[in-house]
């Protein structure tokens, strides 16, 4: 995030910073709720209106302008989150 913000100024608008690999919602909702097994139900609501129907991360944009890639694999951040909160409660 510092290099981002220290970047030159010619350098505007958003920047996603995600995963190469694309995931729906639903599946990191799954995943979220299997891997501290949770009784968690998912529940389904009508989108708003001019809601994004698909969102894509940009990472060439992030890399290029930062030297940034990443390098932890979903389930392993997921797993250092919910460590992380389990410790921090």
């Amino acid at each position: 995030m510092t290099k981002l913000m220290n970047s030159p100024d010619g350098i505007s608008g958003p920047v996603n910073i995600g995963d190469l690999v694309e995931f729906t919602i639903r599946d990191l909702a799954n995943l979220v709720i299997k891997m501290p097994p949770s009784k968690s139900k998912l529940i389904f609501l009508t989108l708003p209106e001019n809601d994004p129907v698909k969102r894509k991360s940009d990472i060439p944009l992030i890399m290029s302008l930062t030297e940034w890639e990443p390098v932890i694999e979903l389930e392993a951040g997921l797993n250092e989150t919910i460590d992380y909160f389990r410790k921090a409660m």
